[in-house]
């Protein structure tokens, strides 16, 4: 179905490089879409790139870059905000950021924090 939106030949960007980004490429790659992977770490991009046969940007500045689809994979720790040049075109924008929650062993504790009933 994503193949008949276009996503086949979409140029894709990922940001980030631990394992929600793995998935990302992983995902984008099964549906034959262009593949640029940036991190703050370029080796760990360049290693995924290389892993996936994909390309690694060490930078987003170049001006004249464009994606169909951007999906950020990192933590909303660091902040991350896309370049404007790279919102120009309207990309679609995946905000795929896990998510660490707290495990609740007893039913009655998520109760009394959230207020919701068991």
């Amino acid at each position: 179905m994503l193949q008949s939106c276009g996503l086949a030949s979409a140029k894709i960007l990922v940001v980030g490089g631990g394992g929600t980004a793995r998935a990302a490429v992983y995902a984008s790659k099964s549906l034959n879409a262009d593949v640029y992977i940036h991190n703050r770490t370029r080796e760990k991009a360049e290693l995924l790139a290389s892993e996936f046969k994909c390309f690694s940007l060490p930078t987003l500045e170049d001006e004249k870059l464009e994606f169909n689809v951007i999906i950020n994979t990192v933590v909303s720790s660091v902040n991350w905000k896309a370049p404007d040049h790279l919102l120009r075109n309207k990309p679609v924008i995946i905000d795929a950021v896990f998510v660490s929650f707290k495990v609740y062993s007893d039913p009655l504790e998520l109760s009394s924090e959230s207020e919701c009933f068991t």
